[in-house]
């Protein structure tokens, strides 16, 4: 079991303010840094990074071979064409 504990503006603000987010007593910056406050803390991030499509082709080939996919190389490529357009 993983449990993580923390303490947010829901709970530190009364609740007639929770319920009008555009209440001039809220910060709008604060409704934003709320929700991403566990991301920033707990969450996974991914990074795509500028490649070429060959190069993004070879990564998506090395870790179909690590994984042992069952794919064969056309549609594995065409999958994951498809995948990064999306």
């Amino acid at each position: 079991v993983l449990f993580y504990a923390t303490s947010n503006r829901r709970h530190l603000l009364p609740r007639h303010m929770m319920e009008n987010e555009q209440s001039t007593a809220i910060n709008p910056s604060e409704a934003v840094e709320e929700k991403v406050s566990l991301s920033d803390r707990f969450g996974l991030w991914l990074g795509f990074h500028k490649c070429s499509q060959e190069d993004y082709l070879t990564m998506i080939d090395g870790y179909a071979d690590h994984f042992k996919l069952p794919l064969g190389r056309e549609k594995l490529h065409a999958e994951a064409l498809e995948w990064a357009t999306t």
